[in-house]
């Protein structure tokens, strides 16, 4: 399915980025922060979870496409947030810039995702897909704000370390998830069926990139875990 819709996705984001009438020189930060974090080749891996969650119910991925381009932005917007308060991931674009230029492209981005999400036709799920792009807005960032909290304890509990990785990265998988039944026309139950996956595939994905950064003894990249390795005493 990816390559399928990949150059769909691409055209419409340049669409959206064209009427935006952006600068030239935040038009290409942009444009190359795009798909940066895509260590294997892959483009676009929150639009295809989108898309991929709409096929599943039988939908038309086609619907879909606005609420999964939003989805593609807004997550990439949230990525750049949160690099930027842990001060992490040196190597991408937008860490390469001044805290002060990374946040204005962070909420630019923002911006742009719900300028796609407008593009839904039907206005009741247009404020459908709006409502849960909020939601999970505030869950990641209550996410956020408890792993600085938890910075000042000596220990964190494996109930504190789930809810805290649900609460980011859940419910970022499970948005995309979510947006992609809803826009397929999905009943309700079957949309909590979808998102309950997408939960449980964030949880999976951040516990896998935590335990690599906690054995990876050359960059030692800063994660929960090892900020608490008390934790790692249950595994």
């Amino acid at each position: 399915m990816s390559l399928q819709f990949d150059q769909t996705i691409s055209t419409e984001i340049n669409e959206i980025l064209t009427r935006a009438q952006l600068n030239a020189e935040l038009l290409h930060l942009i444009k190359s922060t795009l798909n940066a974090e895509g260590k294997t080749g892959e483009l676009f891996p929150w639009a295809n979870l989108t898309l991929l969650s709409c096929e599943c119910i039988s939908g038309e991925p086609e619907f879909a496409l606005p609420g999964a381009i939003g989805m593609e932005l807004f997550a990439l917007a949230a990525d750049i947030f949160d690099d930027i308060q842990d001060q992490d991931n040196d190597e991408l674009p937008w860490r390469k810039l001044s805290n002060a230029n990374a946040l204005n492209l962070a909420i630019c981005l923002l911006m742009l995702s719900y300028e796609a999400v407008s593009n839904i036709p039907d206005n009741g799920r247009f404020r459908e897909v709006s409502t849960i792009l909020n939601r999970t807005g505030i869950s990641a960032i209550d996410g956020q704000f408890q792993e600085f909290q938890y910075d000042s304890r000596e220990q964190v509990t494996l109930e504190q370390y789930f809810e805290l990785v649900k609460r980011k990265s859940g419910s970022l998988t499970a948005c995309a998830c979510k947006i992609g039944a809803t826009l397929g026309g999905a009943s309700e139950s079957l949309v909590l069926q979808l998102e309950q996956f997408g939960t449980n595939l964030g949880i999976m994905s951040q516990i896998r990139n935590d335990l690599n950064d906690f054995l990876d003894f050359e960059q030692k990249k800063i994660s929960l875990i090892i900020r608490k390795p008390c934790l790692m005493s249950i595994f």
